[in-house]
């Protein structure tokens, strides 16, 4: 079961960084590497740890072969901060998107002065060929900029 554990999170990033080289959506694959990197470590990590824990690896011998064990030590802290930095920077852009968002909406509604406004943030792209949707909409994100408008907009 273990093995089918680890199997489903590491095929799962390999598969999709296959997909997206493919369609060369580069970002995409990156994240799907830096997912599989993460899971990668802390499987290792997680299984070095559990086997010293479970005393599959004896003390005594730990002790003795105390070059390899500050090498691997050595070499799994830099595996993590490997993954933590993409990681750390994946996760500020989410956040500072996220705020500007809620921002944004806020400012809005304001602006709009409450009642039944509905609020609404969609990307647009602007480049496609016909339209996606059709809604009744108060505010569009298209790309950084913000579009305001009441009534229908077509995206």
């Amino acid at each position: 079961m273990v093995g089918v554990a680890i199997a489903v999170h590491l095929a799962m990033p390999l598969t999709a960084i296959g997909l997206m080289l493919e369609e060369q959506r580069w970002t995409l694959a990156a994240g799907a590497f830096t997912l599989f990197g993460a899971n990668l470590v802390g499987i290792t990590i997680a299984a070095a740890a559990v086997l010293i824990v479970t005393g599959f690896v004896p003390l005594p011998r730990l002790r003795t072969a105390t070059t390899g064990v500050v090498a691997g030590l050595i070499g799994a802290s830099l595996a993590v901060v490997a993954v933590a930095i993409p990681l750390g920077i994946a996760y500020n852009r989410a956040m500072n998107t996220t705020r500007t968002q809620a921002a944004v909406t806020r400012r809005i509604a304001e602006t709009i002065g409450g009642g039944n406004s509905v609020v609404m943030l969609c990307r647009v792209k602007t480049t496609a060929a016909r339209p996606r949707c059709r809604r009744s909409v108060v505010a569009a994100v298209l790309m950084d900029d913000v579009a305001v408008a009441r009534g229908d907009l077509a995206f």
